[in-house]
Order: C-alpha cells, then structure tokens, then sequence
C-alpha cells in the first residue's frame, strides 16, 4: 500500500510539468504569432510605403515634364484659346504621370496638377501654383476704328501687306451698341474685334483673320472666317456651310447646326457643346459641362473631353483618339462604349484645362484736335497755310489750291477751316504730290480725285475734321470719299492717307481705290479700300502704335506653392 501511493503522487508531479510545459508553448505560439504579424505588417507598411514613393516620384517627374514643355514651346498658356492635351509620361516598370494646367481658376497664376501613377495602382497628386504674366499682345494702327455699330450692305478691306492684317476696332461710346454685321459681300484681310459688342455673320462674308468678341456671336451659312471664332463672355451659334479655319472658343455654349466644318479645336469654359448632323472637326471638343452629338459622322473629331455628361449618337467612333468625360455617358446600347474611340473610352475627373484668350490690347481713341494740328507748327515739324479761293473745286478755270498743292515740297498743312465743307470735286487732273499734307476743315467732299507721288518717294495725305466736345455731327464733321483713287491702282502706290472725325465717314460708291486707314465716328457707305499703316501726322513710323510697346514673352513667375492634393 505504501508503493501504490507513492505511484499516485509521482503522476500527480508529472501532471503539473505538462500543464507546466502547456502553457510555456501557449506563450511561445502567442510571440510568434505576433512576431509573425509585426513582419507581415512591417512589409506591407514597406510596400506601401514604397508604392506611394513611386507614385509620387511620377508625380513630381511630371511637373518637370511640363513645365520644360511650356517653357521651350513657349506655351505657358496664352499662345492659342485651346489648351493641348494633358502633358503625360511612362517612366518604366508601370509608373506614369499626367499633368494638367489651369490657367482661369487664379487671376494671374497658373496652376500644374500632376498625377502620378505606381505599378500598384497608388496614386498621388501634386498642384504647384506660379506666378504667371500674360505677353501682351502687340497692335498695329487699325485699318478702321469706329465708335458706332458696323452694319453696312459690303464692308470691304484689303491689306497691301499680308503681313500686316487689316484690323477693325468696333469702340462704342458708352451707351452706345458695339456690335458688328457681316453681310453677304463683306470681305476683311484682316481681324474683326468688338471688345463690348456682338457678332452676327449673316452669311456670304469673309474674315481672313480672328474675329472676338464680348458678347455672342452668331454666325450664319456660307460664312468664312480664317482665324479663331472668340466669344469672351457669351455664346456662339454657327450654321452649316460656314467654315472656320482656326478654334471656336466661348465662355457660355457653343452650338453647331446643320454641319459647319472646323478646322481648330472647340471650347467651352463654362458651358455646354452641342452639334447635329455630319460635320468635321479637326481638333478636339472641350466643354466645362455636357456634350451633345447627334447623327455624327464616324471619325468626326480628334478627341472629346466632357466634364459633365456625354450624349453619343450616329457613326462609331466618334473620335478618332480618345474621349474622357466626369459624368454620365449615354450611347445607344450598341455598340459598346470602348467602341466610340479608337484608342480609350474613359470616365475620369482629371480633365485638361483650357485658357481663356486674351482680347489685344484695344487701341485708344485718340482724338486730333485743333491744339494738336498747332503744336505740329510750333514744334516745326509742320507749317501752315491757309486754303484760298472758293470752298470748291470747278472744272475750269483751274483752281488756284491746285498748283499750290503739287508745288509744296515741305510738310505742310492746308486749313480750311473758314469752309463750312471743303468741295474738292469737279477736278479731273491728278494732284503729283512732293510732301506730306494735312487736309483740316469742318467737313470735306474728296471725289474723282486722283493723287500719286511726284518724286518716287513716299508722301502721306490726312484729312481731318478736328475733334471738339461742341462738334454738332448732324450738321458738321462729315468726310466723303467717292470714285477717288491713289496710283499706282491695287494697293502699290506711294500715296497712302488717313482719315480721321469723330463724325461720319462715307465711302457711298464701293468703287474707290483709296489707300490707308480710317478712324471715324460712324462708317458709312460701302467701304471698298485698301489697308497700310500711316501713323498719326508727326510720326516717324507710318503704322506703328505709339501706345503700345513690345512687351515680349509670356513670363513664369516665382512658385507660390506646391503640395499634394486629394486624388480624384
């Protein structure tokens, strides 16, 4: 008995070691199960870790990309209306980069926003803010400036120089419309600008340059315009028929009906883009909200990108690179939505931006003034003689003014001022000048004359109603321009003039071969003239605008911030 109780006590030791030995690797189990997790999570943290150093090494590998892209094209933001497509990389291993450029969001700032992509699928965004100067956009003497809306039958303007355009100014007084109508027959070698004014092409016109302006525009069929189509702050409306070689850009919605064909890109900054019918695009659509295409043609545009929602219908694809749009697509249910592009079809908040153009710098109205035309004589850059005998020309005997005239050899300017109109008419000679002339009465009558250098030499004649805040224009300040001409015809002679009032001018007969420019209260008439600079009487440099100075290029400024932002 005494042998079975020690053999019950023994077992009872041995059970105490093996909770013993139980527990210890319980212990042991729970460490290396933790130690096990602190590994598995210390390499996850490792990956991830590396995956978002990836990310935003694209990231920052981007804003380099585009901003030496910028820098060497020149191209911060205002070379075209139409931002290019995003700037975008691969760096190897399935790290890539996107960046976009905003150049609205900030007055005088541009802002770069990359997006880096790791192999993973981590994504990191980075916005870096400049300082951004616009160039300022340089302006030759205008072929016509006028304060009161253009609506004439035929506006006709040639530039003698392709080189130096044709521009019109459309510069209200202030409660005064700005508006411009281009009939069936216009034709401007130039640029139209309306920096207060709408556009109404009601078709058959020719536009060789741009055409901006405030308000909407409104172009109807069979209308050209070789330029940009710019509305800065409206809508615009083209019908079928019409082409513009350049960009249609606006701030509110463009509409296209019946199958205009353009050349250049398509922007709205803030509104809607909606087009109908078989029509061409070049460029690329870009709308801040929807875009509308209906019974499209296949292939139509380059690229569309939609910030809102897309409505699709007709050939497929559409574009013959890529769409990308933020909010809903609505296609017919065949075929499928990566069949509307060539090359992707994809939903997306990162969109490229577009920049809004800039108006040039409109030119002032700078009225001639009595005062003026003395100080030319005090400062002896002019002198001065009076107009004697009749107000008017006869056909015989000869007028006395004429003789003088082609005798002058020095600048020399006329007064008529004691005339209530100068009648320089009824002479069929042609006036050989010598000199530079100005022609100064209270209103004039030029017609059938004909006026060409003497000596070979390059002379320039200004007729000019002085400007005065008491001028009456109902009775008063009148210049008429009929059947008169400057030789050689066709642009080529040495003879050019400017014509300035703050009246009316009137070309009545469509039939001149007149040569220069026109600064006029109203235009009249059926203007038919060809283009060059003349300048201002004094000026050294026929054409130049002495108000506004080369500025040079565009200027990226210091950086005023980068930081990482939420990715879409």
């Amino acid at each position: 008995m005494l042998e079975l109780r020690d053999r019950l006590r023994g077992d009872r030791d041995g059970g105490s070691s093996l909770v013993t030995v139980l527990v210890v690797m319980l212990v042991l189990t729970i460490g290396g199960l933790a130690l096990a997790a602190i590994v598995v999570n210390t390499a996850g943290a490792v990956v991830s870790s590396r995956s978002t150093a990836q990310s935003r090494a694209a990231a920052d590998a981007g804003l380099a990309e585009a901003l030496a892209v910028a820098l060497r094209d020149g191209d911060i933001c205002d070379d075209t209306p139409i931002e290019p497509d995003p700037v975008s990389g691969d760096m190897g291993s399935g790290s890539t980069f996107t960046v976009t450029r905003d150049c609205v969001s900030l007055s005088g700032r541009v802002i770069f926003r990359s997006q880096g992509h790791a192999a993973d699928g981590a994504v990191t965004t980075t916005e870096a803010v400049y300082v951004y100067t616009p160039a300022p956009m340089v302006v030759n003497e205008p072929a016509l400036i006028t304060r009161a809306p253009l609506n004439l039958a035929a506006l006709k303007i040639k530039a003698v120089d392709p080189a130096v355009p044709s521009t019109v100014w459309v510069i209200p007084e202030e409660g005064i419309s700005g508006d411009f109508t281009c009939n069936s027959g216009g034709a401007i070698a130039g640029s139209m600008y309306l920096p207060a004014g709408t556009v109404i092409g009601v078709g058959g016109c020719e536009v060789t340059g741009d055409v901006y302006a405030e308000k909407d525009v409104t172009i109807g069929s069979g209308t050209d315009i070789h330029g940009d189509l710019v509305s800065l702050n409206g809508k615009v409306h083209v019908s079928g028929g019409s082409t513009i070689d350049g960009g249609v850009y606006a701030k509110g919605d463009i509409t296209f009906s019946g199958g205009p064909r353009i050349y250049g890109d398509v922007v709205s900054s803030a509104g809607n883009v909606t087009l109908s019918g078989g029509m061409t695009i070049d460029g690329s659509i870009h709308a801040k909200a929807n875009v509308v295409a209906t019974s499209i043609s296949s292939r139509f545009v380059q690229s569309i990108y939609a910030g809102g929602n897309l409505t699709l219908s007709g050939g497929a694809p559409a574009a013959r690179d890529r769409i990308m749009y933020g909010g809903t697509l609505n296609i017919p249910s065949n075929p499928p939505a990566e069949a509307w592009a060539v090359t992707s079809v994809t939903r997306t908040s990162l969109q490229p931006n577009v920049t809004v153009p800039q108006l040039p710098n409109a030119p002032q109205w700078q009225g001639i003034t009595q005062a003026d035309l003395d100080k030319l004589v005090t400062d002896g850059v002019f002198q001065k003689i009076a107009w004697t005998g009749s107000c008017a020309y006869s056909w015989y005997p000869e007028h006395e003014m004429i003789a003088k005239i082609n005798s002058l050899t020095t600048p020399t300017i006329i007064d008529a001022s004691h005339c209530s109109t100068l009648d320089m008419h009824n002479y069929s000679g042609t006036m050989r000048l010598k000199t530079d002339i100005i022609f100064v009465a209270p209103s004039m009558n030029v017609q059938q004359q004909t006026y060409e250098s003497a000596d070979g030499a390059e002379h320039r004649l200004w007729f000019i109603v002085p400007e005065s805040p008491t001028r009456d224009c109902a009775t008063s300040g009148t210049v008429s321009i009929a059947t008169t001409r400057m030789l050689p015809a066709g642009g080529k002679s040495k003879i050019s003039a400017m014509i300035f009032t703050q009246c009316t001018v009137n070309f009545p007969n469509a039939g001149e071969d007149w040569l220069g420019s026109v600064q006029a209260g109203q235009m009249k008439g059926n203007p038919n003239y060809w283009y060059t600079p003349v300048g201002f009487p004094g000026s050294v440099d026929p054409g130049e605008d002495e108000d506004v100075e080369e500025g040079g290029g565009a200027v990226l400024g210091d950086l005023l911030s980068r930081r990482d932002v939420a990715s879409p």
